[in-house]
C-alpha cells in the first residue's frame, strides 16, 4: 500500500517539473515594425468540365421530312 501511494504521488508531481519556469523571458526577434501572421488555411477544389459543341450536319434541314424530328437545330449557336 505504501508503494502505491508513493507511485501515485510521483505520477501527480512529476508533470510539474516539465513546466516552463516563470523567470524565463523570451525576447522578440524583431526590432521595429508590426509583426503579424495569417493562418494557413487553404481550400483545394478540383473541377472536371465537359464542353459540348453543336454543329448541324448537312442534312439537318431535312430532319423533319425524313426522320420526323420537329424543331431540329439547323444553325450553330
Amino acid at each position: 500500500m505504501k508503494y502505491l501511494v508513493l507511485i501515485i504521488g510521483i505520477v501527480i508531481i512529476l508533470p510539474v517539473y516539465g513546466q516552463r519556469k516563470k523567470d524565463e523571458v523570451v525576447a522578440p526577434t524583431f526590432v521595429e515594425g508590426v509583426v503579424y501572421s495569417l493562418p494557413r488555411t487553404g481550400i483545394r477544389v478540383n473541377v472536371t468540365a465537359t464542353k459540348e459543341t453543336f454543329r448541324p450536319g448537312p442534312y439537318a434541314a431535312y430532319a423533319e421530312q425524313l426522320l420526323g424530328i420537329k424543331n431540329a437545330k439547323t444553325k450553330p449557336p
